[in-house]
């Protein structure tokens, strides 16, 4: 008898709560502010994935809107995840047919999973937090929706990652939304980039122009110019998965729309006396008006 596979969380207690009743309760307080966006069909979007007392608010507002907006719940949602472990050089699935949070496990669509040309390792998923950060508000907000992690390195290859997986759900007929994770400009020494210095100007630089430029082509559908941008600016950590949801949503849907949901820092959420250390973060939302 095949013995279930099941992916541990690993950053439960660290990026979010490690108890379902925490994690309840700070997905409740995310819920009290109501999303902007209205969209007749929505398609999907980009959260950041950062720890939940930074960016988690950004995050929910995207799923919150998808849910408010959606006629029928998704059969699967597909996660275009940053790399922040070695060793993943291609798009990669996950070999688990459940992953685990505090709030319980939540099944993945295997099925659609070995349709797709990529392989499937345990290693590019285990130890990586840009997926497991959405999957308890995934659970909360899309309760019966499978998910279909994939691992996104940021390259060019990207642009066809996500097209192949288009075509494929489109051959399927397979109700889905389309999630990229990505966080946008570490700002600071820690980070080995502040061109702009210390204090409230660089704040001001990467709010209004390092992070804006890149939102600029996320919303405009900018395929492919994100992983040059990010590589050349250095405002966003997974310009891979950004790239590849755009890529899946405009195979599907030439005439998608884009906005911006929300933007904050990590300094805004937590000020320090002078700005010194910061991430950025922005929740896009893709739909048709």
């Amino acid at each position: 008898m095949k013995q279930v596979t099941i992916r541990e969380p690993v950053v439960a207690g660290r990026f979010y709560p490690g108890s379902a009743k925490t994690c309840n309760s700070m997905i409740a307080e995310f819920s009290l502010n109501d999303s902007i966006t209205k969209m007749a069909v929505p398609l999907g979007g980009i959260v950041p994935h950062a720890g939940w007392v930074y960016s988690g608010a950004i995050a929910a507002s995207v799923f919150q809107a998808l849910k408010k907006c959606a006629k029928t719940e998704p059969e699967t949602i597909v996660l275009f995840g940053a790399v922040h472990v070695p060793g993943v050089r291609e798009a990669t699935t996950s070999p688990d047919e459940f992953w685990k949070t505090p709030l319980g496990e939540i099944a993945l669509d295997q099925k659609l999973a070995i349709q797709l040309p990529f392989p499937q390792r345990k290693q590019a998923h285990e130890q990586e937090h840009s997926i497991e950060v959405q999957v308890p508000l995934i659970q909360t907000y899309f309760p019966q929706s499978k998910i279909l992690p994939i691992a996104v390195p940021p390259d060019i290859r990207a642009i066809e990652t996500g097209k192949i997986v288009a075509e494929i759900v489109q051959k399927l007929r397979k109700n889905v939304l389309w999630i990229g994770s990505s966080d946008l400009t570490h700002y600071g020494k820690s980070y080995d980039f502040m061109p702009k210095g210390k204090g409230f100007p660089a704040l001001e630089w990467v709010k209004k122009e390092n992070d804006a430029r890149i939102i600029r082509l996320m919303t405009d559908f900018q395929t492919e110019f994100i992983v040059s941008e990010a590589m050349n600016h250095h405002n966003a950590c997974g310009s891979g998965a950004i790239t590849a949801t755009l890529s899946a949503i405009r195979t599907l849907d030439p005439t998608a729309n884009a906005w911006l949901e929300k933007y904050t820092t990590s300094y805004d959420v937590k000020p320090d006396a002078i700005p010194e250390h910061f991430v950025g973060y922005a929740g896009i939302l893709f739909g048709r008006a």
